[in-house]
């Protein structure tokens, strides 16, 4: 009996084992490939390039014209078919906002670097404004005819102060004040740009029309910076508490360049120029000599001249700045037409890179 359950056993695992290899037979190697595909496949998605790509350029969108907000905005009393040129100072009421386009750059860098050129106009001679380095705010110092000679031929908005000097720009302009403007060049970072023209009274104007002056200058230094300073005072009253570029034709060395150590020019001793030490106190910060640190190899002088039979070379143009950093600062020499070789003074501008932070 025993024997006979171990054959039934032994058949049943023989019918198995024959039913199953019959089964793996019929299930070919071309079956297998229809449930299995050859080549594996992944989900799709994009693939990922093991080449540098060219970056590709967001749309710059066009700018829209922002009204510009000014402070009691002067109209223009002479008619609109004459030149600018025509322009006198009875005919004008400052500030004078002399606009050619209604489509202000805003810059699109999240960080606002702007370019600054001031320039110091001669009385008489007309400037070639095409050799100027590019920048994004221009200001002029001098006279009023130079200075509409000029912006005559600049595509720039202009707006014409009473104290002898212009501002210059195509970056958006936020506001108009008796003495300065205030840029926006990127929105939440404003720029206020003032400037000044010191030439008279001044102590090289001085030195050169008293020679008595000449043996006694630190004196004549003295007797004309009251007035001058007086003058700062009012325009820095004015200004408001913002990051600020000040452009200063002071017609005044810097006691940053008469030290001790400085022996450019065998005239200079140490000697502390009443304006730089205020305009210091007032903590504005000279940007060329803060990004020029040896008055010995980088004068960066911007009038020369002869007074008594001396021949001087001084900085007295200056781009000054309170909140906003200096990143480049050099001196453009000025060229005139009809050019006069040997002729005096000669006068350079200052040109310069700022960081608005």
């Amino acid at each position: 009996m025993t024997f006979l359950r171990r054959l039934f056993g032994l058949l049943l695992l023989l019918s198995a084992l024959l039913t199953f290899g019959t089964a793996c037979m019929s299930y070919t190697y071309s079956d297998a490939l229809k449930n299995i595909p050859a080549v594996p496949t992944l989900p799709e998605q994009t693939p990922i390039s093991t080449h540098r790509q060219a970056p590709v350029p967001t749309p710059v969108p066009t700018p829209v014209p922002t009204p510009v907000p000014m402070q009691e905005a002067p109209e223009p009393i002479l008619p609109k078919q004459a030149s600018l040129v025509d322009l006198s100072a009875e005919l004008i009421t400052f500030p004078y906002y002399h606009q050619v386009t209604e489509h202000p750059v805003q810059l699109q860098s999240p960080i606002a670097v702007v370019s600054v050129l001031l320039v110091p106009l001669t009385e008489k001679e007309l400037a070639d404004v095409t050799l100027w380095p590019e920048a994004s705010i221009i200001v002029l110092t001098g006279g009023l005819q130079p200075m509409l000679a000029a912006i005559q031929n600049l595509d720039m908005n202009a707006v014409l102060f009473a104290g002898g000097y212009a501002i210059l720009t195509n970056l958006p302009i936020g506001t108009i004040t008796t003495q300065s403007v205030v840029l926006e060049p990127i929105p939440g970072k404003p720029l206020q740009v003032a400037a000044v023209n010191l030439k008279d009274p001044s102590p090289l104007l001085s030195l050169q029309e008293n020679p008595d002056y000449v043996a006694n200058w630190q004196e004549a230094v003295q007797e004309t910076h009251l007035l001058r300073e007086k003058s700062m005072s009012a325009l820095l009253e004015g200004l408001e508490d913002t990051p600020t570029l000040l452009a200063a034709s002071l017609f005044e060395p810097s006691g940053l360049d008469w030290t001790a150590s400085s022996s450019q020019s065998s005239y200079r001793t140490p000697f502390d120029w009443p304006m730089s030490e205020f305009l210091m106190e007032k903590g504005f910060v000279d940007s060329y000599r803060a990004t020029h640190f040896s008055e010995e190899t980088d004068g960066g002088n911007t009038w020369s001249g002869t007074i008594h039979g001396m021949d001087l070379s001084e900085r007295v143009d200056f781009l000054y700045i309170k909140d906003i950093i200096p990143v480049e600062t050099s001196v453009v020499e000025q060229v005139v037409e009809p050019a006069k070789p040997g002729s005096f003074p000669k006068q350079s501008g200052v040109f310069g890179y700022f960081l608005i932070p």
